[in-house]
């Protein structure tokens, strides 16, 4: 799965994170990666 960090709305101070998936029993997440952008050579 993959998105970008500009597709996530701003939460407020009070907010306590963001949830992009919902992972229930029996799953669980394994790994997470972040990828930044290229700079783009002009």
């Amino acid at each position: 799965m993959r998105f970008k960090a500009t597709d996530i709305k701003e939460q407020g101070t009070g907010a306590s994170g963001v949830n992009v998936v919902r992972v229930t029993e029996p799953d669980f997440i394994v790994g997470l990666d972040k990828i930044q952008e290229e700079e783009k050579e002009e």
